[in-house]
């Protein structure tokens, strides 16, 4: 419960300049913390061509990708 993962698919796939890091946090204390103080920027805060990136990148594709860069 006091576990805190992050992802971003920037560097994986190569989209630095989308807006795409999110977490998982299943504490709710923390998790209400972590978005009360990184949603007063709206700096954040996912855009729709990030959001289908994003979506893209964890399918079948994105996972074939990774593979291949691998080589």
């Amino acid at each position: 419960m006091r576990t805190v993962a992050v992802y971003a698919p920037s560097k994986t796939f190569n989209l630095a300049g989308l807006v795409g890091s999110y977490h998982i946090i299943y504490n709710p204390t923390i998790r209400d913390r972590v978005v009360a103080k990184s949603s007063k920027p709206h700096y954040n805060d996912m855009n729709v061509l990030s959001m289908h990136a994003l979506n893209r990148c964890l399918q079948a594709q994105g996972y074939e990708w990774v593979e291949m860069s691998r080589v």
